[in-house]
């Protein structure tokens, strides 16, 4: 019986010794291959890809993203509604992002609200240390000075 409880007690959290990983050895050998891309590298990839498009009788190359902007831009003035409705959406999305990306520099009103309550509360505190402070060396017995 006490051989038994010097051995491992296999259990919960607790697998047999023969099926617990080797010291030293991944128990992901093979993992993410490397080169393996993800979908917004792949995305990013693709978006940014020249494309050939004809504009007034000229052709030029532009990025496929920027082709797709103006397809959809020119089906808006055509008169599709879900061009246009999609169109409007990214303009709105690319002024929002615009308005937040200048504004990172100074404080919005509610960080100010929350800068000034700090400080209140700070300058309360500190009014509140140095008072307890006045009180303690008042109420102190003085010593005699020798003369």
């Amino acid at each position: 019986m006490d051989d038994d409880k010097s051995e491992y007690d296999v259990g919960f959290g607790k697998p047999p010794k023969d099926r617990q990983f080797v010291k030293g050895q991944s128990g992901n050998p093979k993992g993410r291959p490397k080169g393996s891309r993800n979908m917004q590298s792949i995305l990013s990839e693709l978006s940014s890809k020249p494309v050939t498009l004809t504009e007034d009788g000229r052709t030029r190359k532009v990025p496929l993203k920027e082709a797709v902007l103006l397809q959809m831009a020119t089906g808006a003035v055509r008169g599709d509604r879900h061009c246009r409705q999609q169109f409007l959406a990214m303009m709105a999305l690319s002024e929002a992002r615009e308005d937040t990306e200048g504004t990172t520099d100074r404080p919005n009103e509610l960080e100010e609200a929350l800068m000034e309550g700090v400080m209140q509360r700070a300058l309360r505190a500190h009014a509140q240390s140095k008072q307890l402070e006045e009180t303690t060396t008042e109420s102190a017995p003085k010593e005699p000075k020798d003369e």
